[in-house]
């Protein structure tokens, strides 16, 4: 008898979690309440311009925070967030639900987004793109411009500095490639992945560390 061929089990894909320790997550949101996040979030929701009938994706949503506040002050807008997390994700459930709005949350990866070509008109992303390895940036990048209409637009919030002490981050995360992308090379980058007139729009306080978030804004 011919011997059977046997299945290769994928490796499980390893994730930075959203607070970077599970431990975390219970702290997490009143902390960044307290340190002012919701402030930031929304002026970085009222950079997209929504409008009634938008589809909006929140890529590395976390906890929900950003995806809720869109849906609260944009009721016409329909929300989805993605996240590798399923302890963030199940606790973002739970926000919207106290809220009272109807989010579409989905466990997935930045660089293999579950959706059809042009099924959004906004992807947002903010304050995890450092924390995504490089290579994976790029094919990030590309499919936010896959999943985005024409016309549409892409809204990111970022580090621009390596933070001092980002060091720390491998210690705890062994294997973890921790790369902050400039301001030229982040717009350079959009722009290779097909994304057109990607440039920095501001900037917004952190409320984690003392440097400040790059804006940055590219079209479809």
């Amino acid at each position: 008898m011919p011997r059977r061929k046997k299945t290769k089990i994928p490796t499980p894909r390893t994730y930075f979690p959203a607070t970077g320790f599970d431990w975390l997550l219970p702290i997490y949101d009143p902390l960044a309440k307290l340190l002012g996040g919701d402030a930031v979030r929304r002026a970085f929701s009222d950079q997209m311009s929504l409008a009634p009938g938008h589809r909006v994706l929140d890529i590395g949503c976390g906890t929900g925070s950003q995806a809720v506040l869109i849906k609260e002050h944009h009721p016409g807008v329909a929300v989805v967030g993605l996240d590798p997390d399923p302890k963030a994700l199940a606790r973002a459930r739970r926000k919207a639900e106290r809220a009272g709005v109807e989010v579409h949350f989905d466990r997935g990866f930045s660089d293999q987004l579950p959706y059809s070509d042009a099924s959004f008109d906004r992807v947002c992303c903010t304050g995890v793109f450092s924390l995504i390895p490089p290579e994976v940036k790029e094919t990030t990048l590309r499919e936010v411009h896959r999943v985005l209409r024409p016309g549409g637009s892409f809204h990111l919030v970022d580090l621009f500095k390596t933070p001092r002490g980002s060091f720390l981050w491998h210690l705890v995360k062994p294997g973890l490639r921790f790369e902050v992308w400039n301001v030229d090379k982040t717009i350079a980058m959009m722009h290779q992945a097909g994304l057109t007139n990607p440039r920095k729009t501001g900037q917004l306080p952190n409320w984690f560390w003392p440097w400040p978030l790059a804006c940055y804004q590219a079209s479809r």
